[in-house]
């Protein structure tokens, strides 16, 4: 599958999240601060910094 066609999914250690939408602001689902980015996949309201460290190695 091209990258155009999973627009969220993990390019080394970073998500490409350059067809996320933006509206208005909503608590994230991580961290409960307000967001303003959707997430690519789900459509929810996430931090980008949050959906990277959820997949971090821990």
């Amino acid at each position: 599958m091209s990258d155009d066609q999973n627009p969220g999914r993990v390019h080394g250690r970073l998500l490409d999240w350059r067809h996320a939408s933006v509206g208005d602001p909503a608590p994230c689902v991580r961290c409960r601060r307000p967001a303003l980015m959707r997430n690519p996949d789900t459509g929810r309201p996430e931090h980008k910094v949050c959906a990277e460290a959820a997949l971090a190695p821990n």
